[in-house]
Formats: structure tokens, sequence, C-alpha cells
């Protein structure tokens, strides 16, 4: 099965767009507050997408999503 950094194809297929937008820029290195002023919403907006890419990807911390999400395509890293 093709892959993101460790996380598979359908699980990314799981996120809400809005969700897809803030893991591509948290992964990219973007800090919260960043990605809130990219896309014109609230941080707490943002943390509370961050929960539920948690949720639906089996991880518990933004360091463990970066360590997963390294390598994915547009990333920097």
């Amino acid at each position: 099965m093709l892959g993101i950094g460790t996380f598979n194809v359908d699980v990314l297929t799981t996120l809400s767009n809005r969700e897809r937008d803030v893991f591509d820029l948290l992964v990219d290195g973007l800090r919260v507050s960043q990605i809130a002023k990219a896309l014109f919403i609230s941080e707490q907006t943002i943390r509370n997408h961050l929960k539920s890419i948690f949720g639906k990807l089996d991880v518990h911390s933004q360091a463990e999503l970066l360590s997963k999400g390294r390598g994915h395509p547009g990333s920097s890293g």
C-alpha cells in the first residue's frame, strides 16, 4: 500500500479537507498560530482540528504526528 510518511493513503483519506490543510501545514513546519493565520481561523479551531486528526490517525501528540508525517508529498522534510 502506498504510504505518506508512515501513514497509508487510506488513513489520510479519512481527514476532512480542512484537517488535511492543517496536517499539511503542520508537517511543513508551521506552528499553530501560523496555521491559524494562513487559514484565517482561530488557534482554538486549529487545536480542535488537531484533536480530530490525532484520533483519526491514532497519534497522541504533535511530535508523534510530525514523526509519522514526515515525507508526505509537499513536505519540506
